[in-house]
């Protein structure tokens, strides 16, 4: 829900509700849950996976843009976690579905 002011007088100020219809991808989510996340949830779910294990079965060669347009998004979504958290760079660093990432496959389906 968006709400918008104009004011051609401060004195006098006009307010009004604009309403968007939200596609199923949104779910309650503060961006849109792209086709690659959703490429990368459904590889998930299958259990935990390092990035370049994820790469090799998603048939993608270039990490700047798994990283860029896979992982972090699904990162930032609440969809995913690295296995060692307090490790980010460690060579052992897999990768998860959360209980929301979960709930939303369950929804796609």
């Amino acid at each position: 829900m968006t709400i918008c002011a104009f004011a051609n007088d401060f004195s006098k100020v006009t307010v009004f509700e604009v309403k968007v219809p939200i596609s199923s991808h949104y779910l309650a989510f503060t961006d849109p849950v792209t086709d690659p996340v959703i490429q990368l949830l459904k590889l998930l779910a299958q259990g935990e996976l390092s990035s370049s294990e994820m790469r090799a079965r998603l048939g993608i060669k270039h990490r700047a843009n798994f990283r860029d347009n896979y992982i972090h998004p699904a990162i930032s979504l609440g969809l995913i976690v690295q296995t060692i958290p307090e490790k980010p760079n460690s060579r052992l660093q897999k990768y998860k579905l959360t209980a929301r990432a979960i709930k939303y496959l369950e929804k796609i389906k």
